[in-house]
């Protein structure tokens, strides 16, 4: 008896539909997750501590921890540039600066970490 094969897609258009499928699934069942969060916490808007809560319980293990990284990566961009646009400077390149630094800081405390 021969095993039903895994149907490939025929072209790259087929292959980048089924990566969005599953990133909109993903996308939606988080959403989901983070709006009941929200109503059991009798909250009216679903905040970062929401969606980072329902990625750790709905995401596996270590892709859970990969996606709370970034998250919390881009929220202090965002932070960053949200001040940096309320003191009216004219080039974002400082902000992006600190946050190069930020990072190299934060790569050199994980590397002592792990010795």
């Amino acid at each position: 008896m021969q095993l039903p094969q895994r149907a490939k897609p025929k072209n790259e258009r087929q292959r980048k539909d089924r990566g969005e499928s599953f990133i909109n699934d993903i996308f939606e069942k988080l959403a989901q997750e983070s709006s009941r969060l929200a109503r059991y916490n009798k909250k009216p808007t679903i905040t970062s501590r929401e969606i980072q809560t329902t990625v750790r319980l709905v995401l596996l293990i270590e892709l859970a921890k990969h996606a709370v990284s970034e998250g919390t990566k881009a929220e202090d961009i965002h932070e960053l540039l949200l001040s940096f646009t309320e003191v009216g400077q004219s080039s974002p390149k400082p902000i992006f600066q600190a946050i190069m630094v930020k990072e190299r800081i934060q790569a050199v405390q994980e590397q002592i970490a792990t010795v």
